[in-house]
């Protein structure tokens, strides 16, 4: 049995180092082995709040991060130190651009951008070493001064990244990478505060610039909650390769699996509250695996295995309710049955922008499905992407090719279903 402190899996600490130094950490590593044998451009990984990205993008970072100190200290003891010289050799390779836009948030554009330009100096004075570097020329040092000062043009800012990973790659000869957490949370913020086509204008060139086509770049990560796909977020990422819940790939790196749940519970000396455990928070499915809320479990042990709901956020359940009284009685009934434990069919669209998410009924269910209130339980085939339902010879299927493209479903139907007990009684608060 270990002490208390290192049997301990807290929730909320986000800090790679800070973790594995002091408490039990589940161990994510091998998302860096995958990473390397099925290499991309750009990553985007959507799953739902709390189900640990930022942990994950911080393990990333103190992985590959080029720094003074001798960070395989954190990994020597880990799953990815164990799988050959191909991914040691990584380690503190490459110089890398951290970005968090969580809490890129104002009243205003004017304070949104204030946000926004201080977040990317922030990163700039993080890489002081290129004030002066001898590979810079006089054009890349203005550029450094201004951005760190907060007086270049707007423009100027937009190319920010894209300058910054030609800066590193000259200074290092080595190509940097970036990092980006809650990629979607400016626009969540635009959106609420009435500035959305600012702020989506402003990163669409701000991650177009970087992302696409930058021959200075060696990879990027961004996460998010929204996995919307195609030109519908930031005007055109055509270049990301999204992983999205409905992706097999991945799908075991966020959250915990059966197997880290029953070992965190054997720690602890409590395997006999698998069963409560597993009723409360399991049943996420993330491609073909199963995995737990890895928040809940955390909180359900540190209270003394004492079942609740630990992981709703207030502001989050009263957006939704907001949301559901918009809705039809045959889908707020379908809300209903979800939380009784009911399976429903429902169209869930991964195209969907961030206004049609929070303005268009048809998008609830896959909004649902974004903040890990639902989980699909198989496609419905008969719907796939527009198709008449096969073998149906009523009235509503002759008028299925009647339907105005303005009221057709997009995506593809699925069976839905609320994961666990916590997201039931979540789900019944919606149309309570």
């Amino acid at each position: 049995m270990e002490d208390a402190e290192r049997a301990c899996v807290p929730a909320g600490t986000e800090d790679y180092a800070e973790l594995v130094s002091r408490y039990r950490y589940v161990d994510k590593t091998l998302l860096i082995k995958d990473m390397t044998d099925r290499p991309v451009k750009v990553y985007r990984f959507a799953r739902p709040g709390r189900f640990g990205k930022t942990l994950n993008l911080s393990m990333l970072r103190t992985f590959f991060e080029k720094t003074d100190k001798n960070s395989s200290v954190y990994f020597k003891d880990k799953k990815i130190w164990s799988c050959g010289s191909r991914y040691t050799s990584l380690q503190g390779k490459y110089p890398v651009i951290y970005l968090a836009f969580k809490d890129a948030a104002g009243e205003s554009w004017k304070e949104a951008y204030a946000g926004l330009k201080g977040i990317i100096a922030s990163e700039y004075m993080r890489h002081e070493e290129l004030y002066g570097s001898n590979g810079l020329d006089a054009y890349d040092i203005r550029q450094y001064e201004s951005i760190v000062q907060g007086t270049a043009t707007e423009g100027s800012y937009e190319l920010s990244l894209l300058q910054l990973t030609s800066m590193l790659h000259t200074h290092y000869g080595v190509k940097p990478l970036i990092l980006i957490d809650d990629y979607d949370a400016p626009l969540m913020e635009g959106y609420r505060k009435g500035y959305y086509d600012e702020v989506n204008s402003f990163m669409a060139g701000l991650l177009g610039a970087a992302l696409k086509t930058n021959p200075d770049l060696e990879f990027a990560v961004m996460t998010g909650v929204t996995g919307t796909t195609g030109d519908s977020l930031y005007g055109g990422l055509n270049n990301v390769q999204n992983y999205s819940m409905l992706d097999d790939r991945y799908c075991k790196h966020f959250g915990f699996t059966q197997d880290e749940v029953e070992d965190l519970l054997w720690h602890r000396g409590r395997a006999d509250k698998k069963p409560e455990v597993r009723e409360w928070y399991s049943g996420y499915q993330f491609g073909d695996t199963t995995v737990y809320n890895p928040w809940s479990v955390a909180k359900y042990i540190a209270n003394g295995f004492k079942p609740g709901e630990y992981w709703a956020k207030p502001d989050t359940i009263s957006c939704l309710k907001k949301l559901a009284e918009r809705l039809s009685a045959e889908d707020r009934d379908k809300i209903s049955r979800l939380g009784g434990g009911d399976v429903i069919e429902a169209w869930i669209d991964e195209t969907a922008d961030y206004p049609a998410l929070m303005e268009d009924s048809r998008e609830f269910f896959t909004l649902l499905l974004y903040t890990g209130y639902v989980m699909t339980a198989g496609k419905c085939e008969a719907y796939a992407a527009g198709q008449e339902p096969a073998d149906t010879e009523d009235e509503e299927a002759e008028d299925w090719d009647d339907t105005d493209d303005e009221d057709a479903n997009n995506g593809d139907c699925y069976f839905l279903v609320a994961p666990n007990k916590e997201a039931r009684m979540a789900l019944r608060c919606l149309v309570r």
